[in-house]
């Protein structure tokens, strides 16, 4: 199925189980739980994607591009997820537990209230992350994760992060508010810059 014209919104959950859902530089809504599953793939596009039911990938090709993505939660169980580009918005938890996550050059933003990157992957690893919680409010890293590995830059603008046994940073990081937590082993290779939060070292 590819997209023509005209935005989408749908009120209960959408299911891409076979098949290709292109949305071609359309902007598409979900209420529901969006599952892309079996031999299905989801084309995002130029416009901007919203799960407000979340996002669950299950075998099946969840494949972003320039526009931007935003959903409430987040589970890879199986299959692949290409990041976007463009902003990819996550305001519930971040769940890895098999499959292949492809971070390339984009940045995820972990917004709203308490939530974790868990799942039982051992380790995970991001391109750039940005913690934009509500104040307050802490994004930690648990479940089975133990190792979170980010390629480019790390930034804490509002809450607080709570890192896992093992992290290790290679681009710059920049604290401005909150509380950053390390756990045993914190690596950091680029600039680390603190203009205002609070460390506190595992």
């Amino acid at each position: 199925v590819q997209r023509t014209t005209g935005s989408l919104s749908l009120g209960g959950a959408f299911n891409v189980s076979a098949g290709t859902f292109d949305a071609n530089g359309q902007t598409n809504t979900v209420t529901g739980l969006t599952t892309v599953s079996g031999t299905g793939i989801y084309l995002a596009s130029s416009a901007q994607q919203t799960f407000n039911g979340g996002l669950t990938i299950s075998g099946g090709t969840f494949t972003g591009s320039t526009g931007g993505v935003t959903t409430t939660g987040l589970t890879l169980n199986s299959g692949t997820l290409t990041a976007p580009s463009g902003t990819f918005n996550v305001s519930g938890d971040w769940t890895y537990n098999s499959g292949t996550f492809t971070p390339g050059s984009g940045t995820v933003t972990f917004s709203g209230n308490s939530s974790a990157i868990n799942g039982t992957a051992a380790s995970q690893s991001f391109n750039n992350i940005i913690v934009s919680k509500t104040s307050g409010q802490t994004l930690s890293v648990g479940g089975s994760t133990t190792t979170l590995s980010v390629g480019g830059t790390f930034t804490e603008t509002t809450g607080n992060f709570t890192a896992p046994a093992t992290m290790t940073i290679t681009g710059n990081s920049t604290l401005t508010a909150g509380t950053f937590t390390a756990g045993t082993n914190l690596t950091e290779t680029g600039n680390w810059t603190n203009n205002g939060s609070t460390f506190t070292a595992g």
